[in-house]
């Protein structure tokens, strides 16, 4: 049995930034090229599926009003399932329902309404604001359990909530 817990010790998750922000999970030293962070991931006990609302490639700066959301399904510290959805001419009311339909259990994003923020709150969805940056650098910052990063902090924003 020690013999178990002594290898497993050896092992250090780490993540590696690469170019177009996407997140590569490996074991031991990094590849060359890529920036690396030692990362704890959150330890998800169901899937989560997470809201971030796009523009471009970089988290949209009003979720009330974003056009565009992308939704990713998170499993065993993994992305397993990304899809992106088109909330056009959508209400805040139509948009609440919509993401309670879907199972949304987070939404990351810059500046919301204390309204919105309320709702999407009581529908046991949790709102993280105050964030800003490229999506799949805030997307491994969310997973690693860095969104406390001052980098991924809106300009007045202290803290992420």
């Amino acid at each position: 049995m020690s013999g178990h817990g002594s290898a497993a010790r050896r092992f250090v998750l780490i993540c590696v930034y690469r170019a177009r922000s996407r997140l590569a999970w490996q074991t031991g030293a990094s590849e060359a090229g890529g920036s690396v962070q030692i990362c704890v991931p959150k330890v998800f006990k169901q899937m989560n599926r997470i809201a971030i609302p796009v523009f471009k490639s970089r988290i949209s700066p009003v979720f009330d009003s974003c056009s565009r959301v992308l939704l990713v399904d998170l499993e065993h510290n993994r992305e397993i399932k990304r899809a992106e959805i088109t909330l056009e001419d959508l209400s805040v009311l139509e948009r609440l329902s919509l993401f309670s339909r879907l199972g949304v259990t987070n939404v990351i994003c810059a500046g919301i309404s204390q309204s919105f923020h309320d709702k999407l709150t009581a529908a046991k969805i949790s709102p993280i604001t105050g964030i800003v940056g490229e999506v799949g650098e805030v997307l491994s910052a969310f997973i690693c359990d860095r969104l406390n990063d001052p980098r991924f902090y809106m300009p007045g924003y202290k803290s992420a909530s």
